[in-house]
């Protein structure tokens, strides 16, 4: 009887697809942060209240940083299994 862990060894195609489908999901990403930054660049906050333009700011910052991170979080993970890629047979 085997393991899952036995069935589902790390090869080459499986860091190229993976890689390929993270880079995929980074560019995305990475439109849509450009369009957020865009957006949010265009049309300037409109308010009276020095608190309503207080929580504008930290929510237009809290939605460019998480759109950032996912940006980030996917190239990095691109460029570490293409690295894994080609140490792996070293290893």
């Amino acid at each position: 009887m085997t393991t899952e862990l036995e069935t589902k060894k790390v090869t080459p195609t499986r860091c190229l697809v993976g890689a390929a489908i993270s880079a995929a999901l980074g560019t995305i990403l990475y439109y849509l942060t450009a369009a957020i930054g865009h957006s949010f660049y265009s049309k300037p906050m409109v308010a009276h209240s020095p608190i309503a333009l207080r929580i504008g700011s930290a929510v237009r910052t809290l939605v460019f940083g998480l759109a950032s991170l996912g940006t980030f979080i996917f190239i990095f993970v691109t460029i570490g299994l293409i690295l894994f890629l080609f140490l792996s047979p070293l290893v």
